[in-house]
């Protein structure tokens, strides 16, 4: 047999493709009966993400990329930059004369940026967050404070690029100061100029063959659960659901068209490919997508393994050992589908922002050379390795707006001949010449889920977020009703039906219930509930009762800073102990991504508390994304108390101190071994030791905690081992490590406490003490008794 002539071999066929997809997307912030925005977030993404990312490209000519952005997201771009739009913070930017409902609005809402890379950038600002923080009220602050806050907090919001093009913009900055009206006239004028530029810019990069532009289903929805609600059981069949389906699938198809209608109205012509709302598929979805002349859509790795009945599975460090069976495009019905490599993207999402960016850059790119290999080793050809992500948020913990990372990035890559980084568009036109039909995989079988965990219960089965779907369907059924009951004139219909459309969005689900909280809950709760109100207001109809009520109110939460009442929990492992709940409660999937969720996340929240004896506290894991090499740490210290306090021990990525990381602790308590603990009922191994001179640490074995990893992990410390007295508090931070470097310290900027409680404070409270044969070290005891 003659080998085949070399140079009858397309190059192509042995690169790694590598499409970037960067998802751009805000919920509707718009009140379409009053008109007014109720909230900032798509103009302060527009000055600091959306149009600085695809510029950037220009740097990079060898690089071609793709941008998703949802329809919903470029409207209210639109009505911006038509002008006369304003939302809350804008208004009281422009304001001179606050009252103290304003004041109290200020001081509230101004400091929603994250600290380390926003707010510590101006001197100025982080005295302002500081005395805010220290419990400073509204009248403590004066009229020239108020001034400062609101420019300020604009001023932070810009991309570094606008400080270089806009040279009045640049001596604001630099006032630091002293700012009147007229340069918080200049700052709100700018921003409006940004905005203008920013759909003509994509527009242009797009007709210049630098990027792709694809879309959403037009309000961001969940297609899957409009379709059928109960597909939610295919990949969780024991969820519990609203008891009667929201089964709508001529809604998803309204979402689809319109989104494709909007797109072609901006762009002259209809996207190729579609971002499906939080990377959700379900076999219906994917025909609908199809149907409409959609060439391709995306979803996660976790997808395409349960479609394929396989396990993608990763080393230590992450790497994907059998990469070629996620590196390649798949078909279902007329839809060809790439499945985004979990790893690459989340890495970029929530790990390297406290990276250097060369160091973040060159792992990288040994990521992708090791998917490169693995693809060659298994000849496959044309592999593409698709990396997905928001494309905004991530940013806010980056240095520099993540320019830093991003150019080291896009430098190797120019220079590496082996990548081809481009366009999903330009990829498929380049397979579609190739004769071997073995590029693209038929899919026999496609799961239902999204990229969270494979399912969608992020968005529907727990009872805040099923309560929201019986409102919704309820609503809905109404209109249809009214509608056949009364006759009505288009226009009047159109408008009702835009607010169920718009009550369909992801990001209400998203917010309500667990495990998501946005510090401002409640206001999208209320907003949820005004565009369903709004539909019987349309029609004239009374707004029933229940839309009055709170649906955060069936599931009061949030993250506490301080567990400030005794309690005494049973330590026992086991999740079902309503007794946990009265002790304070920290969300990290919120610290972990704020409005991102972190896939990779090891611990989603801590509850914790006390009484006059011991410190309790229970991390909810996540099982799934738990190794051998992870590790959890209690570093705590003791305020007001003369001792020797000295850094954490675990390596940092960064190498100086950022936030809660630049505290001394005197005294750390660890777990390992978690893995072959979890569920057993067992301790994992816990190691205790105690701050000492040249901020150095000393073993403390006498310190007795005692633990046990069941459904939860949950553990008591004696407070005597700190030499707590009654009414004096205990401050921490948690931390995750792996290999002993470390992985996340939370709180970002300011410790969690509890309090050592009186005997007679904690009198009546019931301790239950655990009896466990598996409990290590002693001194709880096994009664259960009343203290």
């Amino acid at each position: 047999m003659m080998c085949p002539d070399a140079s009858s071999v397309d190059p192509a066929a042995k690169q790694l493709h590598v499409a970037f997809v960067w998802h751009m997307h805000q919920p509707d912030y718009k009140n379409h009966v009053t008109g007014q925005y109720q909230m900032p977030w798509v103009r302060f993404h527009a000055i600091k993400d959306y149009t600085d990312m695809a510029l950037k490209l220009e740097q990079y000519p060898k690089l071609g990329q793709t941008f998703n952005l949802v329809p919903s997201l470029m409207r209210q771009l639109e009505d911006y930059a038509a002008g006369g739009v304003d939302d809350p913070i804008s208004r009281l930017c422009l304001k001179d004369d606050w009252d103290d409902e304003d004041k109290q609005a200020m001081l509230d809402r101004f400091f929603d940026a994250t600290y380390t890379t926003m707010v510590s950038r101006s001197q100025r600002y982080s005295e302002l967050f500081h005395r805010r923080n220290e419990g400073q009220c509204i009248h403590d602050f004066t009229a020239a404070d108020y001034g400062d806050l609101a420019a300020l907090f604009n001023l932070v919001w810009f991309d570094p690029i606008w400080f270089a093009r806009y040279d009045d913009l640049n001596a604001l900055w630099h006032k630091g100061q002293g700012y009147t009206l007229a340069d918080r006239q200049r700052i709100l004028a700018i921003q409006d100029d940004i905005i203008r530029q920013c759909l003509p810019t994509y527009k242009r990069l797009q007709a210049e063959g630098r990027i792709e532009i694809t879309t959403t289903p037009y309000y961001h929805p969940i297609l899957p659960l409009l379709i059928d609600s109960d597909s939610a059981k295919v990949a969780m069949p024991h969820i519990h659901l609203p008891p009667k389906a929201f089964v709508h699938p001529e809604d998803a198809e309204v979402q689809v068209v319109r989104g494709l209608e909007y797109y072609q109205s901006l762009f002259d012509y209809p996207p190729q490919g579609m971002w499906p709302s939080e990377q959700s598929i379900s076999p219906a979805a994917i025909d609908l997508l199809g149907r409409h002349g959609l060439r391709w859509a995306i979803s996660s790795e976790g997808n395409l393994a349960a479609s394929l009945g396989i396990s993608f599975n990763k080393d230590r460090y992450g790497h994907i050992t059998n990469a070629h069976q996620l590196c390649r495009p798949y078909r279902y019905g007329h839809v060809t589908l790439l499945f985004r490599h979990l790893t690459l993207s989340d890495m970029i999402g929530f790990d390297f922002n406290s990276w250097p960016a060369e160091q973040a850059a060159d792992d990288m790119m040994t990521r992708l050379y090791n998917v490169y290999q693995n693809c060659l080793e298994h000849g496959v050809d044309y592999p593409i390795v698709t990396i997905a992500l928001d494309g905004e948020n991530c940013w806010e913990s980056y240095p520099n707006d993540g320019h830093d990372f991003l150019d080291a990035l896009y430098t190797k890559l120019s220079n590496e001949a082996n990548f081809n980084v481009c366009r999903v568009c330009d990829y498929l036109d380049l397979i579609e010449t190739q004769a071997s039909p073995d590029i693209v995989k038929p899919l026999e079988y496609l799961h239902s889920g999204s990229w969270i965990h494979d399912n969608f219960h992020i968005w529907i089965g727990d009872p805040v977020k099923n309560a929201a779907w019986a409102n919704l369907k309820r609503t809905r059924d109404d209109l249809v009703t009214f509608a056949e009951q009364a006759h009505y004139d288009a226009g009047t219909l159109k408008k009702a039906w835009e607010e169920i459309y718009i009550a369909e969005g992801s990001d209400w689900f998203w917010w309500f219930g667990e495990p998501h909280n946005s510090g401002q809950d409640g206001e999208f709760d209320r907003q949820f509930r005004q565009h369903l109100s709004n539909v019987y207001t349309i029609l004239g109809k009374s707004i029933p009762h229940h839309l009055d009520v709170p649906l955060t109110d069936i599931s009061a939460r949030g993250a506490s800073l301080a567990a400030v009442t005794p309690f005494s929990p049973p330590v026992t492992g086991q999740l079902q102990s309503c007794e946990w709940e009265r002790g304070g409660l920290y969300l990290l999937s919120q610290s972990q991504g704020g409005a991102m969720h972190n896939n990779n996340a090891v611990i989603n929240r801590l509850r914790y508390g006390s009484d006059h004896q011991y410190a309790y506290f229970r991390f909810e894991l996540n099982p799934a994304n738990l190794t051998d090499f992870h590790s959890l740490h209690l570093y705590f210290c003791t305020p007001g108390k003369l001792r020797y306090n000295s850094p954490i021990r675990l390596k940092s990525h960064v190498g100086q101190a950022q936030g809660t990381q630049r505290y001394l602790y005197g005294y750390e308590i660890g777990f390992s071994n978690l893995k072959h603990a979890m569920g057993s009922g067992a301790a994992p191994d816990i190691h205790s030791a105690e701050a000492i001179a040249d901020h150095l640490w000393v073993n403390r074995p006498d310190i007795a905690v005692q633990a046990v990893y069941g459904d939860v992990l949950d553990c008591a410390i004696p407070l005597r081992a700190f030499g707590l007295h009654p009414g004096e508090y205990l401050q921490f931070a948690l931390a995750v490590g792996q290999l002993d470097c470390l992985d996340l310290l939370e709180p970002s900027h300011q410790l969690l406490a509890l309090r050592c409680f009186s005997p007679d404070e904690a009198q009546g409270v019931v301790a239950v003490r655990p009896v466990n044969e598996h409990f290590q070290r002693g001194g709880l005891g096994g009664d259960r008794v009343t203290v």
